[in-house]
């Protein structure tokens, strides 16, 4: 599947949190690439910093991502 810029929902909790509302058309990509993709396509939002997969990977295998309250800690699996 051809990725392509998201509409999905952001809001910003604090300095260290962020939700992130993947859209259906992402299913099937693996995590890491799939919040990649969506943080790119929100670079306007103030105080937004570059992020690469490899970055996100890091995050998601120290235990910074949460998906349905449930930490995740393997970046290559598939969404749903």
């Amino acid at each position: 599947m051809k990725a392509r810029k998201p509409d999905q929902a952001v809001e910003h909790h604090d300095a260290g949190s962020l939700t992130l509302i993947v859209p259906a058309e992402l299913a099937d990509e693996r995590l890491d690439s799939a919040l990649a993709l969506s943080l790119k396509s929100h670079a306007d939002l103030p105080g937004h910093i570059a992020v690469t997969r490899s970055k996100v990977a890091r995050w998601i295998e120290s235990g910074r991502v949460v998906i349905n309250g449930l930490v995740v800690d393997r970046p290559g699996m598939r969404l749903l």
